[in-house]
């Protein structure tokens, strides 16, 4: 049997010719072409910059304890950057991402997704009349699958109260679409975001402690606050 060869492409002259053309010109091409420009990351400074990387350079300490410690505290410390300049953003969902919890809570979930917005509210609410750090943890007691439910809510610390509570106010409302019925999620957005868990996900003790009270009734369970179930851990 003979061996049959793919019939070769033949291009005509013009298209040739520029091919032949573009070849030489890559073949020519010094190859420390893509080392004349620096990396950006080795550039420091605001924009534009203050100056260039340099060998144990402040630059070089700053990033040395960044790259060391991001990486233990990820879940904790969302980082941003961008391409241009999107802190005049007034609208929060321009870069708002998800983060949903992989697990779906046994029935009844209607207590458990009310347990939740008890807390995340109550934890936005604290931190956005946080003057000083726009910054709250809390933790909430439920039961025996869930025995507590943890949440972190914090808003840019150069906003001001109404600002900070219409920013949380945006996304929280997005939980019932988004979270129902999931044991963990959140919303991070430009200015504000929350986080709830069933596990312990901040480091040190949360600042707000909610004492919830279930009633199991039918399929439903709903949990109780008065104001002396709420203690603060100041």
């Amino acid at each position: 049997m003979s061996t049959r060869w793919p019939k070769p492409l033949c291009l005509p002259p013009q298209i040739a010719g520029v091919a032949l053309t573009f070849l030489v010109a890559v073949l020519h091409t010094p190859f420390t072409f893509a080392q004349e420009q620096p990396p950006p990351w080795l550039i420091c400074g605001p924009d534009p910059p203050s100056g260039n990387y340099t060998e144990n350079s402040t630059c070089q300490g700053n990033i040395n304890r960044l790259s060391g410690t991001l990486p233990k505290n990820v879940s904790s410390s969302p980082l941003r950057f961008s391409n241009r300049n999107f802190f005049p953003d007034t609208d929060n969902f321009t870069t708002a991402y998800y983060l949903v919890g992989s697990q779906v809570v046994s029935k009844p979930t209607d207590a458990f997704d009310a347990a939740v917005r008890l807390l995340v509210n109550t934890t936005a609410g604290y931190a956005a009349e946080n003057s000083s750090r726009r910054f709250a943890t809390g933790a909430e007691g439920f039961d025996g699958s869930n025995p507590r439910i943890y949440a972190l809510a914090q808003c840019t610390p150069d906003k001001t109260v109404d600002f900070c509570q219409s920013c949380f106010g945006t996304i929280i409302n997005r939980m019932p679409e988004d979270f129902s019925g999931v044991n963990g999620g959140g919303v991070f957005g430009t200015w504000c975001s929350f986080r709830y868990e069933v596990y312990p996900f901040f480091s040190g003790r949360p600042l707000l402690q909610l004492l919830v009270v279930v009633i199991h009734g039918n399929d439903l369970a709903y949990p109780i606050r008065n104001h002396e179930q709420q203690t603060r851990c100041d």
